[in-house]
Parts: structure tokens; sequence; C-alpha cells
């Protein structure tokens, strides 16, 4: 005790200095545990950097680099990207090529339509040939599609189901044959009132009916196709009316090829598939533009979408004008796939927006004439979408037309 007295200060200086000590020390280790975090974040660091020298760095169609992105990366990165430019200009030209093929031709720098595959020179973009003439050429090939679809070895075969008037005057010669008496009251019309006939004659009727179903591929007549107005009278076409006319005559002919593609082996309408062609309308009404012949106009833009307008969002623009074909027809359900890969196979410029399906009554279409054979058909209306390009509609366009379109006249 007495030690502890006479050394009091000397003990007391030196806790202080002991707590002074442990404070300075125990920080330390949290010091060091700081410093070790810091230092493996660094070294991450580092090796993530170094890391970056052993990437392959591969540009399409050039060369592989190893390494980090330097100079040689970005001239690699640039040189593909002008090719790849390059060869979506290149698409672009194949594409406008394929869309005009057998619609209009070139000679001698200039573009020349095509009407049924025949040169019309010297019409569009302004007319500087008789008119007539041109006129005379569509007016013959309208009647040249119907003989392609139902009866290309008889083309002056009737397409159609008897009328109550030819069946009328096949009683006139069978009564005329075999002196039998037949109530004309009981064929005025298509539907047949069989409950004032006898057996003999209502036999006499479904033969006919049937010989007709026999002898051609399918049903399809005159009104079948969409006709100008002018069609069959004596006013000739103006440069409008024939640029019109050309549209809708390319997109019909299409329309008629895939149906021939799909009925091509068929021998009469119980084997086809497509059985009758009841109308093919081309063109959009309420556009205001050129007729209403292109579909919903963006003067301004050449990549404009509206998803409101259709299942594509295509909408006429500088690039290419949009057209809308409408067909109703009664098929084979069994066919319907293969009418579109031929549809899509004539042009390019095809897609299918809409379809709407409907069964057929086979009672139903037997009263009115119409036999398909022994298949349940259906009656499909189908919408689809065509693209005509501009970088050859336009040399044939009328300058009444670009003016429509917005398209600078004289360009």
């Amino acid at each position: 005790m007495k030690f502890v007295k006479a050394n009091l200060y000397l003990i007391i200086c030196g806790a202080v200095v002991l707590l002074f000590l442990g404070a300075i020390v125990w920080p330390i280790g949290l010091w060091q545990d700081e410093l070790r975090v810091k230092m493996k974040d660094r070294y991450n660091k580092v090796a993530e950097a170094q890391g970056l020298y052993k990437i392959n760095i591969v540009i399409p169609e050039g060369p592989t680099f190893t390494g980090a992105v330097d100079e040689n990366v970005n001239k690699a990165r640039e040189k593909i990207q002008e090719q790849m430019q390059a060869q979506m200009k290149t698409i672009a030209a194949m594409a406008a090529e394929q869309n005009q093929e057998r619609r209009v031709v070139q000679h001698d720098g200039r573009e020349i339509p095509l009407l049924g595959g025949k040169e019309e020179d010297h019409f569009l973009p302004r007319v500087a040939a008789d008119p007539h003439n041109f006129k005379d050429d569509y007016e013959s090939m309208v009647p040249a599609w119907v003989a392609k679809l139902a009866a290309p070895k008889q083309p002056d075969l009737i397409a159609a189901p008897p009328t109550a008037a030819e069946i009328d005057k096949l009683f006139e010669i069978k009564r005329e044959m075999d002196a039998a008496k037949v109530d004309r009251n009981a064929i005025t019309t298509r539907v047949i009132d069989v409950g004032s006939m006898g057996k003999a004659d209502i036999a006499f009727i479904r033969d006919k009916v049937s010989e007709r179903a026999r002898n051609i591929r399918m049903y399809v007549t005159l009104d079948s196709f969409q006709r100008e107005p002018w069609f069959g009278g004596t006013v000739a076409p103006n440069d409008q009316q024939i640029f019109e006319t050309l549209v809708h005559s390319w997109l019909q002919q299409d329309v008629i090829n895939a149906i021939a593609a799909v009925n091509k082996s068929a021998a009469n309408v119980g084997e086809a598939g497509i059985k009758r062609l009841e109308k093919i309308g081309v063109g959009s009404s309420g556009t205001g533009d050129a007729s209403g012949l292109f579909y919903s106009t963006d003067k301004s833009s050449s990549s404009a979408v509206n998803l409101s307008k259709s299942l594509t969002g295509r909408v006429s623009n500088t690039e290419f004008g949009v057209v809308l074909v409408d067909i109703a027809m009664v098929v084979d359900p069994a066919k319907l796939e293969e009418f579109f890969d031929q549809l899509y196979k004539q042009n390019n410029g095809y897609t299918i927006l809409n379809v709407k399906q409907t069964a057929v009554d086979p009672f139903e279409a037997a009263s009115n004439g119409y036999l398909y054979g022994n298949v349940q058909c259906i009656r499909v209306e189908v919408t689809a979408e065509a693209l005509l390009f501009r970088k050859w509609t336009e040399p044939i366009m009328p300058d009444n037309i670009k003016v429509q379109l917005g398209i600078p006249v004289g360009k």
C-alpha cells in the first residue's frame, strides 16, 4: 500500500498511457478490414479491366478482334453498317423490280404498262394514242378471264347455272321433239316450283343443271369481275381511268392466276377446289385519293404505320401505294390455304388481312342451280393488301393523280 501511495503518480500516468495505447490500437482492426475491402474491390476492377483485353469482338462478315474497343473496332463497325445499308437498298430495288413484273416493262428508258401481257404503249402518263384501242384491249381481256377459269377448252361455254330462260328454251326444244306439254309458268324463276311439275320435267331440269356443272371447271361470269363503268359503252377512257383500269386489271389478274393454279387438275366443278367466284373488288372508297384507289394515304412519310387501319398498319406513302382487294368465292375449305399460297406466288406485294367464312347450304345452292360436288363448301370473303411501289408506278401516273397523292408534278 505504501508502494502504491508512494508511486501513485506513476501508476496513474501508466494507466493513462495504456488507455491511450488501447485507443490507438483498437481502430486498427477496423481500418484493416476497410482497407482489405477497398483493396479487394480495386483488385476486381483491375481484373475486369484486364479481362477486356481477352474479349473476342466479332464483326459480321468482318474481322474478329481480341481486346478492348478501339479505333479499329469502330472502323469495322462503321464499314459493316455501310454494307448493311447498301444491302437494304439492293433488297428494296429487287422488291420494286419483282413488284412490277407482268405490270410494267421498260424500253429505251420508258416505262410501258402491260394489260393482260400486252404492251399498252403511248397511253400513260399522257394519252398519246387512240384511247379506243385501250378500251378494245380491255374489253376483250375480261371475257378471256371467264374462259381461263371456267372452260379453257370451251371458251364460249356459259359458266353459270342454266337460267329459267335457258331451261324454258330447252323445254321448247324438248316439246317439239316429244310433243309434250310443259307448264311454262313453273319456270319463270330460278328457284323451281317442283311441286307443280311432273317427275319427267323435274328430271329434265336436274339433268341440264348437272350437265352444266360437269362441263365447266367453276362458276364464274362477267359480273364476277370489277368492270369499269365505260365497259361495253362507246365512250373512250381518259388518262386517270386508264391508270385505274390497269391497277384493277393487274390485281384481278393475280387472283385469276391463283384460282387457275388451284383448279388446274380439276375436270369439273365437283373436282375443283374453288367452286365459284362471286366477286372481285379492287380499291378502297372514302379516301379521296385517286378515286379511292389507294388506301389511307400519308403524303409525307416513307415509313408511315397506322395499326388502327389494318393488321399490317401499312398506309400509302412516299415509297408505295396500298390497294385493297376484296374476293368473295365458294371453296372447298381444304383448298383455301393453297389459294393464299398461290396468290402470294403471283407477286411479292400481297398480305391477307382478313378472312370471313360461312358454311354453304348445299340444298339452297342446288335450288339455285349451283352444284358443288360431295364436299361441304364454305363461302369466304377475303380482304388482301397489295403494294404498288412508287418507283415504277410514278412514271406512268397522270398528273392529276400525282396531285391527289401529293407527288410533285414533273418529278
